[in-house]
């Protein structure tokens, strides 16, 4: 302190005593001051690190959401993670210690591929009924869709839309579940709601399409696929169901153009290349639909319709039997499958085993009593064993069914002339 300071003071009638207090005072209100304005910026940027890490937790979380709807929309089980997930692996790994059940879900689904943990931990998530419930069943009825789960998925997806009637791919996905459950004019419904929601997203037109394919709505079916395409170029599952359409048209060669298309999109699912060898079948190119039908069994060994493919395959090569294991694979995988049965019957009646091929054909209409081919498939083998009546009948019934359906008539024909010798 300057010596004018000093008299300034001294005129004040301070003592140097209180001079030196008030020195005191002031040094210890700087260092408060100090201290204070210290603790205020680490609280400060504390604070915004936790707001980082909390953001960098739900970007995960969002990614991992996203992983886990990409592998439902290409329907495949084991697919590998996309780039996008691959690049936050690392640091999902971490949600699995996490207090949330359903961030461990979560990353148990995707990272670990574990999806019957995953299944659990959602569980737990919802039995705590937390605010988010809608996004706990909705992810839990994913990972149970992927493991073919379709009627808990339904359930799943159903209650998701309870909560959040908004949540557009709840519907898309509750639509596939009905496809797994053959449950078509439900599915179609699910899919027509999900485009009054948003008539601008491609997956609900790629599942209207598909429900109307199993409909035998061929024409309506393209018309959905190729919206879904227009809206999205690279919806895989829009452009399969563009070649299966095409195909149900008669239309083999565009429908196989349309077909690789997918698989250039979409390699990894299974559903992609199963059409394929459908078609690839059509056009008598068994080596190469054989090709496909292996491909999607190795993407995805617990898929039906390709084990039923395989054995279709087989059976134009004239290898019964091997198309008999393959056969019994997909039944062994959707034991109530009409078609299953019915390609079952038919080679085991090449294979001379008509007892067995009468039961398979018995099967098949039980489960579904209006397929045609079932019907000619019982009148041949009651031809074989010489019960030319009960054969007779099992033709007119076939004819009931389709008036037109050639083999029927030829096997009906066939019959009457065993009864007239």
């Amino acid at each position: 302190m300057d010596n004018v300071s000093l008299q300034w003071i001294h005129l004040a009638g301070i003592s140097d005593h209180q001079l030196t207090i008030l020195g005191l005072v002031l040094t210890i209100f700087g260092i408060i001051l100090t201290a204070y304005l210290g603790y205020s910026y680490v609280k400060k940027v504390n604070r915004q690190n936790k707001m980082d890490l909390d953001q960098n937790k739900q970007d995960i979380i969002d990614v991992l959401e996203r992983c886990i709807n990409e592998r439902v929309l290409v329907n495949s089980q084991d697919r590998q993670a996309s780039s996008v997930c691959q690049d936050v692996a690392e640091e999902a790994k971490r949600l699995q210690g996490s207090k949330s059940n359903y961030e461990k879900g979560l990353s148990k689904a995707v990272i670990s591929n574990d999806l019957e943990a995953a299944e659990s931990e959602f569980g737990i998530a919802i039995n705590q009924q937390l605010p988010i419930l809608y996004r706990y069943y909705f992810q839990r009825g994913n990972v149970r869709y992927l493991q073919k789960k379709y009627t808990s998925a339904y359930e799943d997806y159903s209650e998701a839309i309870k909560l959040n009637p908004k949540l557009i791919h709840a519907w898309v996905y509750k639509g596939s579940a009905l496809c797994g459950l053959k449950r078509y004019e439900d599915a179609l419904e699910a899919a027509e709601k999900a485009i009054e929601l948003d008539n601008k997203f491609s997956p609900a037109w790629s599942n209207k399409s598909s429900a109307l394919i199993d409909l035998g709505k061929y024409q309506e079916a393209l018309g959905a696929a190729e919206r879904g395409i227009e809206l999205d170029p690279t919806n895989a599952s829009a452009w399969s169901n563009k070649g299966t359409a095409l195909a149900g048209l008669g239309k083999h060669q565009e429908a196989l153009n349309a077909s690789n298309k997918a698989i250039g999109l979409c390699p990894e699912s299974a559903d992609v290349w199963t059409y394929n060898a459908s078609i690839l079948c059509f056009l008598k190119r068994y080596e190469d639909a054989l090709e496909a039908a292996e491909k999607a069994i190795e993407l995805d060994p617990r898929h039906p319709r390709a084990w039923n493919n395989k054995g279709v395959i087989l059976f134009y090569k004239s290898m019964y039997q091997e198309a008999l294991n393959a056969f019994n694979k997909a039944i062994e995988l959707d034991p109530k499958n009409a078609k299953f049965w019915n390609d079952k019957s038919s080679s085991l009646g090449h294979l001379e085993r008509h007892k067995e091929a009468l039961e398979a054909s018995e099967k098949a209409i039980e489960l579904d009593p209006t397929n045609v081919s079932a019907w000619c498939n019982k009148g041949t083998m009651l031809g074989c064993l010489e019960r030319y009546e009960d054969a007779l009948k099992a033709f007119n019934k076939a004819i009931e069914l389709d008036p037109k359906h050639i083999d029927a008539w030829k096997g009906k024909g066939i019959t009457i002339n065993h009864l007239r010798t």
